[in-house]
């Protein structure tokens, strides 16, 4: 007989309906070089991508098994033993990620697109890294807001994504990797506003905070 479900029907439906906007927006990348870009340069990215990716994707799929823990966190009870979680992942992430630079760095001169794909994984890196610092909050996010909350937040998301390809098309258009740089302040100032929203403080700045304190 199965055991009862982990989530309820409505955290499902909006998990799901955020997953599968974020992957959406996550692939969008990928498919815009790919259609802009020549096969040289669409090699070197790829590579670089999947590398640069790969930490946060693996953290994702290790919190997915934390739902219930997540589940627990409210606006009352956002303690640092709460955080204890988040702290962790992330600095799972990091090690993965220090893992695949030093792989890539290793195996450049070996590759014809090697040199290339270093290149720009050191642009995009800034980009994943906060994506492996925030994918727990993200999460709480996912399961704690309405399904219409996260439809919104994440239509703006895309919005913001294609009007910074615009940009980077117009400033930089060999170098369409420095849409991350963009990604990587836009990603920060939604997820710290949709934290003060929802759980009533700023992350970072309360972190800042507790760095100056001790």
């Amino acid at each position: 007989m199965a055991g009862r479900a982990a989530l309820g029907l409505a955290s499902q439906a909006g998990a799901t309906v955020y997953s599968l906007l974020m992957f959406l927006l996550r692939k969008s990348d990928l498919l815009i070089v790919a259609y802009f870009m020549p096969l040289g340069y669409v090699g070197a990215f790829k590579i670089a991508f999947l590398l640069a990716e790969a930490p946060s994707q693996f953290v994702q799929a290790f919190l997915i098994t934390k739902t219930p823990a997540m589940l627990e966190t409210d606006a009352h009870d956002f303690s640092a033993e709460k955080l204890r979680l988040a702290k962790y992942s992330f600095l799972l992430g990091c090690g993965l990620f220090v893992g695949l630079a030093a792989l890539i760095s290793v195996a450049a001169p070996l590759l014809k697109l090697g040199n290339e794909a270093r290149s720009i994984f050191l642009c995009i890196a800034p980009y994943f890294l906060l994506r492996t610092y925030t994918i727990h909050h993200e999460m709480v996010l996912s399961l704690k807001t309405s399904m219409g909350s996260l439809g919104r937040w994440a239509l703006l998301e895309v919005a913001l994504r294609l009007a910074s390809y615009v940009a980077v098309a117009a400033m930089f258009p060999g170098k369409p990797h420095y849409v991350f740089f963009i990604a990587c302040a836009t990603d920060l100032a939604l997820y710290e506003t949709r934290m003060r929203l929802h759980f009533g403080f700023f992350p970072l700045l309360r972190l800042l905070a507790r760095r100056q304190a001790s």
